[in-house]
């Protein structure tokens, strides 16, 4: 099964709403992660470090450029 990885804020219902319907008919599994969180201390950085490398579509080369940043990214 692919895993993906997403961040977002909070304030990004909408948006999570659209990526967990998009990928539910899917075998992709994906990891939300409110970025906020950090700031409150429920996530760990080396939490969401684990999720980022366990997401496998960064085993993907034509979803990275230079070996570690990712191709895109909606902020």
């Amino acid at each position: 099964m692919a895993q993906i990885f997403i961040s977002h804020s909070g304030k990004d219902k909408d948006l999570r709403d659209f990526f967990s319907n998009a990928f539910a008919g899917t075998k992709v599994k994906v990891i939300f992660e409110e970025f906020e969180k950090i700031f409150r201390d429920k996530v760990t950085s080396e939490q969401i470090a684990k999720d980022i490398g366990q997401a496998t579509i960064n085993s993907l080369p034509e979803c990275r450029l230079d070996g570690d940043i990712p191709l895109w990214q909606i902020s």
